[in-house]
């Protein structure tokens, strides 16, 4: 990793790796790549990891044209060799959706700076986004997390 003074720690929400497949040039491609060019640290659980592997290689999305399977394989390895894989353990259930739980699990046992993603029940969840406040965490959009580490960056080369 670059030397950095100041690197985040973050889990993004598997709609945010499944729209940056579907669209190369969008916000959340963005994300992938600043967590690619090593701009943040990805933490993500096993359990995460199989419901990305689930849902991009459902055959209605990769019909969609916009990736192929090799692309969902290279993704997932680069996840294997590249994020921090925590123990993710059910200890809090504070969402309303059940199967989110494994999100905000990862994010507290990982202990990163930002939980990312476009599901409302992340987003608009006012109770939720306090709670994990409580831990250090900030929830946030895709685009709002890409400006936040381009912020940094950006703060960060200023300082050089």
């Amino acid at each position: 990793m670059r030397n950095r003074s100041r690197i985040y720690r973050a889990t993004l929400d598997t709609n945010v790796f499944l729209r940056s497949l579907l669209s190369l040039s969008g916000i959340n491609a963005r994300a992938v790549d600043l967590w690619k060019d090593e701009s943040f640290i990805l933490v993500l659980s096993d359990e995460i990891i199989d419901e990305i592997t689930d849902v991009l290689f459902r055959p209605n999305l990769m019909n969609l044209g916009a990736y192929t399977s090799s692309d969902v394989q290279t993704l997932i390895e680069l996840i294997y060799e590249d994020a921090i894989i925590v123990e993710s353990r059910n200890d809090f259930q504070l969402c309303r959706d059940p199967n989110d739980d494994k999100f905000i699990n990862c994010a507290i046992v990982g202990r990163v700076h930002y939980l990312t993603s476009g599901d409302k029940d992340f987003l608009e969840d006012e109770a939720l986004k306090k709670a994990l406040y409580e831990y250090g965490i900030t929830v946030l959009s895709a685009s709002d997390f890409v400006a936040q580490i381009e912020k940094s960056i950006i703060l960060e080369n200023d300082e050089k």
